[in-house]
């Protein structure tokens, strides 16, 4: 036996399944919550909203919202990571941080593409990460569970590019299968 033969994505994915199903959770909760309030209804209203093909309604009131349309009024990337006890939570803050920008970055920008069995792109002017003025601000909110501690920077970083692609498809009913997500990709996809 060679000992444990592991990635790390399957690593974080074995180590923090159990709390990404609980800020899934948490993200159920949030959904409804910011849909009563872009319909301008009563908080306690979201009990009564019926969700069905990425249509948020009222039905007493009839009034609906897209999933795309409680996206496209966000104003900051929010995150939500669910953490055992919390050792240094402004440590866990940068590092979340700083992995949803750089998942944001994966998302949009970065591209390598190879010729001759070299990458292309050299330096910082071929290749474009985020920079820092495309920064959005970033809303952490770090909730404690009362379990061990864990590593939190990697499913930041995982969660960002699913969150877009689903985002562009809700808008559109383009679905994006590759990153960069580029307005020429969706162009691409709405086309096929």
């Amino acid at each position: 036996m060679l000992g444990a033969q592991i990635t790390g994505g399957s690593w974080s994915t074995m180590m923090n399944f159990e709390a990404m199903s609980r800020a899934g959770a948490a993200g159920r909760i949030a959904l409804p919550e910011a849909a009563t309030a872009m319909m301008g209804l009563p908080p306690y209203f979201k009990d009564q909203l019926v969700v069905r093909d990425s249509v948020i309604s009222h039905p007493g009131s009839k009034k609906s919202v897209t999933f795309a349309d409680v996206v496209r009024s966000c104003k900051a990337t929010k995150t939500f990571t669910p953490d055992g006890t919390q050792v240094h939570p402004d440590n866990i803050r940068a590092q979340v941080e700083g992995a949803a920008l750089w998942g944001l970055s994966l998302a949009l920008y970065e591209k390598a593409t190879l010729a001759n069995g070299a990458i292309e792109q050299t330096n910082f002017d071929s290749y474009t990460p985020l920079r820092m003025s495309q920064m959005p601000e970033v809303a952490v909110a770090v909730i404690a569970n009362g379990e061990h501690a864990t590593g939190v920077g990697e499913p930041a970083v995982t969660v960002i590019a699913p969150a877009i692609g689903n985002a562009v498809y809700n808008a559109s009913g383009a679905r994006v299968r590759g990153l960069p997500i580029t307005a020429e990709a969706v162009k691409a996809a709405m086309k096929a």
